[in-house]
């Protein structure tokens, strides 16, 4: 009798969620994050039932690329929620990123 496959195994994502706990940690332990953070990270709670919700409809996928996209939106929750609590690193590192995203744009349209 031929073993059936597992059809579309999701992504780990509580483990994709310890990972990145980890690293949050790591940075604020090492001060490149304050730790007053947690106070805005918390109000993203349900980024957690989001993510939850891409798992089982994009269970198809496949788990690397599910994986990726479930970091994309976790990096991005860390990244609002940095620049909302007004740590001055994140602040300068997206107004660089905004300046260079300007400027590559209006060179493109000068051209």
């Amino acid at each position: 009798m031929a073993e059936e496959e597992p059809s579309g195994r999701g992504a780990p994502v509580a483990g994709i969620i310890l990972v990145f706990l980890g690293v949050v940690l790591l940075l604020m332990t090492t001060g490149y994050l304050p730790w007053e953070l947690w106070r805005t990270l918390w109000r993203f709670w349900p980024v957690l039932i989001i993510i939850a919700g891409l798992n089982i409809l994009l269970r198809n996928l496949s788990p690397w690329l599910l994986s990726l996209l479930i970091l994309l939106v976790l990096t991005g929750c860390i990244v609002i929620a940095a620049y909302q609590s007004g740590y001055p690193v994140i602040r300068e590192t997206i107004s660089v990123f905004h300046r260079t995203l300007m400027i590559s744009i209006l060179s493109s349209v000068a051209t």
